[in-house]
């Protein structure tokens, strides 16, 4: 007899693999077990399932891949979780295929149909499926990790069990609300379409994160109970959010006290999972790639993060088709230079365009940090820090340090970049794993229901884990008139949790100005204590701000005599009051004012007809003469130009 199966491995163990860069334990695992399983279907470095295992049993062979993986191994016992089922040739056995086929995750689901296709027999034997027709599902799960995905596949799987007789053209979706105008369907709309409907039993998916708005309870009651006289013809999904556990039991009890349930909770996908989702697309159109071009696009999942409008596996996807685009250009590029480029393999040269690098030099954390203008104070503080942690790393009496930070000051005073590199030393001193640098506004770990925001929090959290998380505009996650829904504190508070329970492996770095720094601190009681560290970024000097336009220039151009002289009459010139106030960007400022200069320089080129690569005095002044420079001079008289 054959039987298909389906392992998965623990992240966790992946990425002590990769960190160690030894084997990916399912490599491993795979080579211990070639005698046995012969094909192999699936074979990334969190799952893998075979076609063709000959035993007697499904325990026979579940039992026998548990001892192996226990050989290979010994003390991760609780690593994997293994689905088997028997191989026929029916349309259900290859929906089992498909499903263990189907993304990372999900292990609901997998257990669920696993198991019931073990059951389907004895319902039919004893006319059960107008009992399992009673059931309903209460699906948790994000944007972007398969909710239709799931349906169509549920869909199907139903349909060859013969829990339904024939198969619908089309699955029905619906989200409630009572705002129409977003394609919401309103609770009696929704259950008018559905008596209206030319035929029933089928499956479907109803969204009803709606309910989870304060005061919706019973609301949602009212909406199940009406529910109750469709249990005969449907198979309700019920779509949620992936919720914190008590807000998630608050709702799967109020359903659960009017219809039977069974519950499919599906956690977001960590970064591990969405670069291999991504690579595993790549990979089936017959590329292979390198271990730095993976990392390119982690990268860029990451970056794809950030900005808090992020849709899981399509975002996944999106980038997997990215990277062969640019793969593809890379190599026509090559062609038209007269260089046969390998087509099979990409590596990070071809990703180049997909995210930008994180480090251009070859230069330690410590010395980045020298090259920085105005940086000393921050430098001296950052080494005392290193001293301390090492100090404390070598004596094992000695609790480590917290090595959450407070960075305040304006912007533009490098407090990114600083925190950037941070993460950068601390590697190189043996303090964090891998001092990647995760930045997130600090309103991106809020959401929009009860339960919502601390699962969200938690999974940047564990993203970051072994790097640095820099939070900016810290400060907007707590406000003393915030209204009762807004869920600032409930991010704080998974925070502070997690700033706790990983201490060692992870660093917070809450950015802001002074007093809403001051302000934040006082949402939490155990805020203050557990960001022990504050660095503060003072506004630059005017000879600074001079000073880091000048190295701006230099890097790409050669600067016409006088020119540093006119900067520094500019920057002097500047309205201190301006410079105070909080319109006031330092070095952002500075940036604008570069590229505007050497826009400049790039139309003065064009218009004769040439390519220069040098800055001329008229191309400062005409950029200082546009409004959004000049008006913040202390008189309209723009000193040293002539």
């Amino acid at each position: 007899m054959e039987f298909y199966v389906r392992v998965d491995v623990t992240e966790n163990l992946v990425m002590e693999a990769l960190e160690k860069e030894t084997p990916a334990p399912l490599v491993v695992f795979r080579e211990k077990l070639s005698s046995y399983i012969k094909v192999f279907h699936v074979d990334t470095i969190y799952s893998f399932m075979t076609v063709e295992v000959e035993d007697e049993t499904v325990e026979k062979v579940e039992t026998h891949l548990r001892e192996t993986w226990n050989l290979c191994f010994p003390g991760y016992e609780n690593a994997i979780t293994v689905y088997v089922t028997a191989k026929d040739n029916s349309e259900l056995s290859e929906d089992m295929l498909a499903i263990y086929n189907a993304y990372f995750g999900w292990e609901d689901y997998l257990r669920f149909v696993t198991d019931f296709t073990d059951e389907v027999p004895l319902l039919k034997e004893k006319n059960g499926f107008n009992h399992f027709r009673m059931m309903n599902f209460l699906v948790s799960i994000d944007s972007g990790c398969g909710m239709s995905q799931l349906l169509s596949s549920f869909s199907e799987y139903l349909l060859h069990t013969e829990v339904f007789p024939k198969k619908k053209e089309s699955n029905l979706e619906y989200i409630i609300d009572n705002d129409e105008d977003h394609g919401y369907t309103k609770a009696n709309d929704f259950i008018d379409a559905l008596w209206d409907e030319d035929e029933y039993n089928q499956v479907v998916s109803v969204d009803i994160s709606y309910y989870l708005q304060e005061n919706k309870t019973d609301e949602l009651r009212n909406f199940l109970k009406r529910l109750d006289k469709l249990q005969d013809h449907y198979i309700f999904l019920f779509r949620i959010p992936y919720l914190s556990d008590k807000p998630y039991q608050q709702i799967r009890n109020t359903i659960a006290d009017l219809l039977p349930i069974y519950e499919f909770r599906m956690k977001p996908y960590s970064n591990l999972e969405l670069r291999e989702n991504a690579v595993d697309i790549i990979l089936k159109c017959d590329y292979k790639t390198t271990i730095e071009a993976d990392n390119v696009i982690q990268h860029k999942i990451e970056l794809e993060k950030m900005d808090g409008r992020f849709y899981g596996m399509k975002t996944s996807t999106k980038v997997a088709n990215e990277a062969i685009m640019a793969k593809v250009k890379q190599d026509v590029m090559n062609l038209r230079r007269g260089k046969e480029p390998d087509k099979t393999l990409i590596t990070a040269e071809d990703l180049a365009a997909l995210a930008p690098t994180k480090n251009v030099d070859n230069l330690s954390g410590f010395e980045e940090l020298d090259q920085m203008i105005g940086m000393e104070e921050i430098h001296k503080k950052i080494e005392e820090i290193v001293a301390q942690v090492k100090i404390s790393l070598e004596n094992t009496k000695m609790d480590r340090p917290s090595l959450h930070m407070r960075f305040t000051g304006a912007p533009g005073t490098g407090k990114t970049t600083v925190a950037r590199i941070i993460g950068k030393i601390f590697r190189e001193q043996g303090i964090l794993r891998k001092g990647n640098f995760f930045e997130f506004s600090a309103r991106s770990l809020c959401a929009e229901y009860v339960g919502q925001t601390a699962p969200r929090t938690a999974q940047i959290c564990r993203d970051a884990y072994g790097s640095v998380l820099f939070l900016d505009e810290a400060y907007s996650l707590y406000a003393k008139d915030a209204s009762g829904n807004d869920y600032g504190k409930e991010a704080i508070t998974t925070l502070i949790a997690e700033m706790e329970n990983h201490r060692d492996d992870l660093v917070v770095i809450m950015a802001g100005y002074t007093n809403d720094m001051d302000e934040l601190m006082e949402a939490n009681s155990g805020l203050r204590s557990r960001m022990p560290f504050i660095l503060e970024f003072k506004n630059y000097t005017k000879e600074q701000l001079a000073q880091i336009y000048i190295k701006m220039a230099r890097r790409h151009f050669t600067l016409e005599e006088g020119l540093e002289e006119d900067v520094t009459a500019y920057f002097n010139s500047l309205s201190q009051q301006y410079m105070s106030s909080r319109e006031f960007a330092n070095a952002r400022f500075v940036r604008n004012l570069y590229e505007r200069t050497w826009s400049k320089a790039a139309l003065r080129a064009s218009e004769k007809g040439t390519s220069s690569a040098m800055l001329l005095r008229e191309d400062f002044k005409n950029a200082t003469l546009e409004k959004e420079f000049s008006e913040k001079l202390v008189s309209n008289k723009m000193i040293g130009f002539q």
